[in-house]
């Protein structure tokens, strides 16, 4: 199924070319878009990435989703590169190249109305500063400040293994209700966000309550405390709750004269509601 994303006019050049010149266009097959990571250094190969800027021979082709069939022109040997695209603060509005994942860059060979499998397994780029919090420890590296009345915990794979993503580890929960229905977990003073320069959040999360993510700053003497983007919940209506992954981009934070920054990750629970949970794993800062 061929699934092209805001290109409706360039895909519709590329038909009517070949209508004109009576060629038969040969299909790129992409794989559904994933990571390979270095676990010690990278941390976990979670992703989510919709979305990818697609080049034939360095000619772009379009936005295609995960996993769609491209139609080509050229055929024969090519060179196919691919950006890998998410959904900035998690709003499908807003679709950008994620800075820290390398061009993947491939050859192939084309055969007119036959399909070549391309598997776009994306990577890190080299050197980044990354620090990751896989939550396979007791200890939590979170602190949780006034505006919290309960912890995270930690959920060991072997003993709560439907609190974990299968093949992740460990993770961390956490549990509301009446007698405590808030929760801020405050990143540690060792967390590095006061360089200058790009700077994103990555977050696996699964929740029945929406979560907020925001900043503590100091700005002209004054500590500030800034809600910045709201995740809604995972849990669907029929009763699912699967685990799903948010790029969060802090740049607007780090590219300011502010300092001691940390971030944040809250929950609390809603009017009328009694109890909520949920589960966060493979949080990482990105930066270069």
């Amino acid at each position: 199924m061929i699934r092209p994303l805001r290109q409706g006019a360039l895909i519709l050049l590329l038909f009517a070319s070949c209508e004109e010149s009576g060629t038969v266009p040969a299909y790129l097959e992409l794989s559904k878009f994933s990571v390979s990571c270095d676990p010690v250094i990278e941390g976990a190969n979670t992703s989510n990435i919709p979305i990818s800027w697609v080049y034939v021979n360095d000619q772009l082709l379009g936005v295609w989703e995960s996993a769609s069939e491209v139609p080509v022109i050229p055929n024969g040997a090519v060179n196919v590169k691919l950006r890998a695209g998410v959904y900035r603060n998690g709003v499908s509005s807003e679709p950008v190249q994620y800075p820290f994942y390398r061009l993947l860059s491939l050859g192939a060979q084309l055969t007119p109305d036959r399909g070549t499998p391309v598997q776009a397994v994306f990577a890190y780029q080299p050197d980044l500063d990354i620090w990751h919090a896989p939550f396979d420890d007791v200890d939590m590296p979170f602190t949780f400040d006034v505006a919290s009345d309960t912890v995270l915990l930690h959920r060991d794979s072997t003993a709560y293994p439907s609190d974990t993503q299968e093949g992740y580890g460990d993770a961390a929960a956490f549990f509301l209700d009446a007698d405590h229905p808030k929760i801020r977990a405050v990143s540690f003073e060792n967390v590095d966000l006061e360089a200058v320069g790009t700077c994103w959040l990555e977050l696996d999360y699964r929740t029945d309550v929406r979560l907020l993510v925001g900043m503590y700053y100091t700005s002209g003497g004054i500590v500030q405390d800034e809600p910045y983007v709201y995740i809604a919940p995972s849990k669907r209506d029929d009763g699912g709750m699967p685990w799903k992954k948010i790029y969060i981009d802090l740049t607007p934070f780090t590219a300011q004269n502010t300092s001691d920054r940390k971030f944040y990750i809250a929950a609390q629970l809603e009017s009328g509601a009694t109890a909520a949970e949920g589960w966060i794993d493979n949080v990482k800062l990105v930066r270069p």
